[in-house]
């Protein structure tokens, strides 16, 4: 399955890539009357968020989307700002991109400065510093394959925790051949806690 486009985070003035998340309260177009649609194999789902944190509080700061209806409410008191074509930017940054997000191929629409707060509850790992030889072509890349890891937990939109699981990736990089098929058999034999390694797959 093509790698697919993931949703981005603002936190501490550098952009980070969501790679997985355990809990509730993320945006969901569809509660806000959108009917998202894919028009691009790189994004199945149809809409891509771009999310910030500030002052420990989450917000849904810009959103990409394409729908069944070509219906495009406002949201948040905001109006689609772009209409066509924008680069969104580029995921990989190793030497050359990989792929990117360019809503050329997807021909979203672009809501820009939303500032909606968001509820969510639980824990967040978002990456920076992809290293590109790692790539697989799968939906989602694997969290240690990111130079910079950390996780965040969230109660009710509130950020409470940040833990920087950066070393523990590097670790497991250095310990694994992630080029072997059975690269899974050998993370087993480190005796990895997964319950705090719950991001780990």
């Amino acid at each position: 399955m093509t790698a697919q486009s993931p949703d981005k985070y603002f936190y501490n003035d550098e952009w980070y890539f969501e790679d997985a998340h355990q809990g509730s309260g993320l945006f969901d177009p569809r509660a806000y009357g959108f009917d998202p649609s894919s028009r691009g194999t790189a994004c199945y789902r149809g809409f891509i968020c771009e999310y910030e944190i500030t002052d420990s509080q989450l917000f849904l700061k810009n959103l990409l989307i394409t729908t069944d209806s070509d219906s495009y409410p406002d949201l948040n008191g905001v109006s689609v700002s772009i209409k066509g074509y924008e680069e969104v930017g580029i995921i990989f940054k190793r030497r050359k991109p990989i792929y990117d997000t360019s809503i050329r191929d997807f021909n979203m629409k672009k809501y820009k400065d939303v500032k909606l707060p968001l509820s969510y509850t639980g824990k967040l790992i978002i990456g920076k510093n992809f290293l590109r030889e790692y790539y697989v072509h799968a939906p989602i890349q694997r969290p240690f394959t990111y130079e910079t890891l950390l996780e965040l937990t969230f109660e009710n939109g509130k950020l409470i925790e940040t833990v920087d699981f950066s070393e523990d990736a590097r670790i497991i990089r250095e310990q694994v051949d992630l080029k072997d098929p059975e690269w899974r058999e050998q993370l087993k034999k480190l005796s990895i806690d997964y319950e705090k390694y719950w991001w780990v797959r």
